[in-house]
């Protein structure tokens, strides 16, 4: 971009009140979803600089308000849903005028109408689209349409899966990105099997019924009839009615904790002290590449997943992780009692965190990725290919 050029930078975020994020990390050093930090500091060190404007809109929020926080950051709050309500989205960002905008979800009326402001344009995400085709093309159908409008200069998705089911929409590779948050260099200590206490099962994350936390549930209930001492620890919230009826159903409520929030340093703290997490999502839900997966191997905690593509694409069963059947709660209590009756296992699986670690690396950060597009002329394309799906996978160049 030509030096002297203004440059407007707006960050339309589906959730995750940005404002409250940043009073809690200034008040209390915590976030509650790993990232936020990362994103304030490297806006706020974006918008310190000359001709340089940074705007945050936050969709779902805490009531509507505009507020510049101290770092030089304006964060909107829309209080509105953009699948519902785009107008609105829309009418915010023109009124910061911005000379770039990047949408971080898959909001398909949003980005219809964003590609019609005719903005200079990018999506960061970290979704997937399933596997089934026509489901696909039921529910992701005007999605693809617009995704591949030469007016959205790229497709960032969160690691390698995830962009190759953006691949699906019918995305050009040359355009998808794969992006990732900066992590700790390393895993952390080897760690051997706690006896002597309740065996702790953690499911971290949304209590959404496709993310198959009922499962979880289900399977305590199954090895509990076996007298097999185990605890589930469920991590998020709020807790939905359907979910403890469900649990009291399952006779089940003793052996169940529901925690609540955490930030996510308290989630980490309880990575490390449970003997395996439990990643159970269905394949309907959009995972990029969860980041409990992430927060698992770095505590070397064994990991038992569903067979989400999102999750095999770097977790194989027996190697790495214990993998059953989405949605089978049975099956999920068979790996559960495989790793509690065999503590060689556990090991195994434990030491395999560091070589998985180092697998699921994407060398390409967030704020990496959002400095080059800011600095680049609309009229080079290059850079963007140097790092895309095409430049690490050439086969996805020319297929379907």
């Amino acid at each position: 971009m030509t030096t002297g050029q203004q440059r407007r930078l707006l960050i339309i975020q589906y959730a995750g009140d940005y404002r409250d994020a940043y009073r809690q990390w200034t008040e209390y050093g915590t976030e509650s979803y790993y990232g936020h930090a990362y994103v304030l500091q490297t806006l706020s060190e974006i918008a310190s600089r000359d001709q340089y404007s940074v705007e945050i809109i936050c969709c779902i929020s805490n009531g509507r308000y505009v507020e510049k926080l101290p770092n030089g950051i304006t964060v909107v709050g829309a209080d509105t849903d953009p699948n519902r309500d785009p107008d609105q989205i829309v009418r915010l960002a023109r009124e910061f005028a911005p000379t770039h905008v990047i949408l971080h979800a898959p909001v398909e009326p949003l980005l219809s109408q964003l590609v019609s402001e005719q903005f200079r344009l990018a999506c960061i995400w970290a979704d997937s689209f399933g596997t089934n085709r026509l489901r696909r093309l039921v529910k992701f159908g005007r999605l693809a349409r617009v995704a591949a409008s030469p007016s959205i200069e790229f497709i960032a998705n969160h690691n390698v899966a995830a962009c190759l089911s953006t691949r699906t929409l019918g995305v050009a590779a040359t355009r998808i990105v794969p992006w990732d948050w900066p992590h700790a260099e390393n895993v952390g200590p080897h760690r051997t099997r706690r006896k002597g206490t309740p065996f702790v099962c953690l499911f971290v994350g949304s209590l959404d019924v496709t993310k198959g936390v009922a499962d979880a549930v289900a399977a305590t209930k199954i090895l509990a009839k076996t007298s097999a001492n185990v605890t589930l620890r469920v991590v998020g919230g709020p807790v939905p009615d359907y979910l403890r009826h469900f649990a009291e159903q399952q006779l089940a409520s003793s052996k169940i904790d529901f925690v609540g929030k955490l930030s996510n340093a308290a989630v980490k703290r309880e990575m490390g002290q449970a003997d395996a997490v439990v990643i159970p999502s269905h394949h309907r839900y959009p995972e990029g590449l969860p980041l409990t997966v992430y927060e698992a191997l770095q505590s070397r905690t064994p990991i038992i997943a569903s067979d989400h593509p999102m999750l095999i694409h770097y977790l194989r069963h027996d190697r790495n992780a214990l993998i059953f059947p989405a949605g089978s709660s049975r099956e999920l209590a068979t790996q559960l009692r495989r790793l509690i009756d065999d503590e060689q296992l556990w090991g195994k699986l434990s030491n395999s965190s560091e070589q998985t670690w180092r697998d699921i690396q994407i060398s390409l950060k967030w704020g990496q990725l959002v400095r080059h597009w800011l600095d680049s002329d609309v009229n080079q394309p290059a850079w963007i290919e140097r790092l895309s799906l095409s430049a690490m996978y050439p086969e996805q160049r020319h297929s379907n």
